[in-house]
């Protein structure tokens, strides 16, 4: 996708951890997100406690975007997420704590290796005191999946019959 934008608000009902995390995947080339061998996710937790943006690669996960450490160590978490891309692969990646000031950058990348991603969706990881603690609204995408810049070109045209109107 190119010239995109993926929008979602977010809550944990709890501080993440590195057993109670969330991959938003914003691009990925199967429908079984944490095994696509090409994708782009937003990781919200771990041990960190950030929210940074990764590339998945044949099985090969780089965090290309390190979000602020300590950015979501509070409980609960509730934080609305952005991510953009524009044409050529440059990715900003962008959060908003719902505490007035509005949308804060985590960072920029450019980064234009992956692109025969299709999907988008959620991956959960949590303990089982943790697996009803996640909510998650407002999902937006918006972009261009395809360029096209050859202009359409008539080969052949036929008629079939006249009709008349009397």
């Amino acid at each position: 996708m190119e010239n995109a934008v993926w929008e979602m608000s977010l809550k944990m009902d709890f501080n993440p951890s590195s057993s109670n995390f969330v991959d938003w995947y914003i691009m990925a080339n199967d429908s079984l997100l944490e095994n696509s061998s090409e994708a782009y996710f937003v990781r919200i937790g771990n041990t960190e406690d950030e929210v940074s943006l990764y590339r998945q690669e044949n099985g090969e996960i780089t965090k290309i975007i390190d979000g602020l450490d300590d950015r979501v160590d509070i409980n609960p978490v509730e934080i609305k997420l952005k991510v953009e891309r524009t044409l050529g692969g440059s990715f900003s990646l962008w959060i908003d704590l719902l505490n007035g000031n509005g949308w804060t950058l985590e960072g920029t990348i450019e980064d234009d290796q992956l692109s025969t991603a299709i999907y988008s969706g959620v991956y959960c990881k949590y303990t089982s005191t943790r697996s009803d603690k996640f909510y998650f609204d407002d999902f937006l995408i918006t972009g261009e999946t395809l360029i096209d810049s050859l202009a359409p070109v008539l080969h052949t045209a036929a008629v079939h019959g006249i009709d008349k109107i009397t």
